[in-house]
């Protein structure tokens, strides 16, 4: 289907279809069919078809998709660029509202942001969607803040953050609304990394909350210590399934496990890190035991031995 093609489908197919969308189409076109080839081009237009297409209000989706187009395909190949456009067709199944926030985010974000990323930073956003309108509240603000985060952090560094602003929101949207606006501020100010942003443990109030950002920032310490190590959030992870259970007692666990892993011999923490994504796929509460005995354990046997050790121990967990 060629371009013009797609535009008289918009027209004849789609009659109750907002002229805005053809209108975005239209302005957009002569960019696209500079960056890409005809086929492409096509391509690029029936997604946001498609796009348009998921519910009553998705064709504000396909109206930010379009505008953006030209100022995406700047900074991606194609492939990568149809890649970022589905993820949007993703959220847009789910809430408009989400894929509305993605696209105008987009045009911040593209260029500071590595193309397999992309999906990623999607997936971030779609985990604060929980199906309720407070939800989507949360994750369309996650989208807006997100290109600043992603100037100032590493990419993992604002997966923990989004973790952390995940588990909070069990407990309060708005607060964790608050906190997402008060990280992106301090990551923009002080571009500290993880150590400048704020966290919240399930229970504590406003007041507790600085002392929380110091233990955000003693856990990124541990874990940036192994920077060259792999690029898996397994505090958060484990943290947000503490908080989904009810348990009180992360800020513990975020400290103890920092420590630990700044007392692990130097360039073991990626290895500890792996030993602890497997006792946590059997049984999350057995990471912070494992995490809390480590110093003593390492004093008896090398961390190659404890290797060996942990596999066993998380099949009888």
């Amino acid at each position: 289907m060629s371009t013009a093609s797609v535009a008289r489908h918009c027209e004849t197919n789609w009659p109750s279809f907002p002229p805005a969308v053809l209108d975005a189409y239209q302005e957009a076109t002569p960019a696209l069919e500079a960056a890409f080839g005809e086929e492409e081009v096509s391509l690029w237009a029936k997604e946001g078809l498609t796009i348009g297409s998921q519910t009553v209000r998705s064709w504000e989706s396909a109206v930010e998709y379009y505008k953006v187009g030209p100022q995406v395909a700047r900074f991606l190949s194609f492939p990568s660029f149809m890649q970022w456009a589905r993820c949007g067709t993703y959220l847009a199944q789910d809430s408009p509202t989400l894929a509305v926030a993605f696209f105008r985010a987009s045009e911040s974000i593209v260029p500071n942001l590595r193309p397999q990323y992309i999906p990623r930073w999607a997936g971030l956003g779609r985990s604060l969607y929980k199906g309720t309108w407070k939800s989507s509240t949360l994750a369309a603000r996650f989208f807006e803040v997100s290109p600043d985060l992603v100037r100032s952090l590493p990419f993992w560094d604002v997966e923990v953050f989004t973790s952390l602003i995940e588990a909070m929101s069990y407990k309060s949207y708005d607060a964790a609304g608050e906190c997402l606006l008060l990280g992106r501020g301090r990551a923009a100010r002080d571009g500290e990394g993880a150590r400048s942003l704020p966290v919240h443990v399930p229970g504590l109030d406003r007041r507790q909350l600085e002392r929380c950002q110091d233990l955000l920032g003693d856990v990124a310490q541990g874990l940036t210590a192994s920077r060259g190590g792999p690029d898996r959030p397994v505090f958060s992870s484990w943290e947000k399934r503490l908080a989904k259970s009810g348990m009180r007692d992360t800020s513990r666990f975020l400290s103890e496990g920092s420590q630990a892993l700044s007392a692990a011999p130097q360039g073991s923490q990626g290895h500890i890190l792996d030993l602890c994504e497997s006792l946590q796929a059997v049984s999350p509460e057995a990471v912070p035991s494992f995490l809390k005995s480590l110093s003593g354990v390492l004093n008896r046997i090398t961390v190659n031995q404890l290797g060996r050790v942990v596999p066993v121990w998380s099949r009888v967990v």
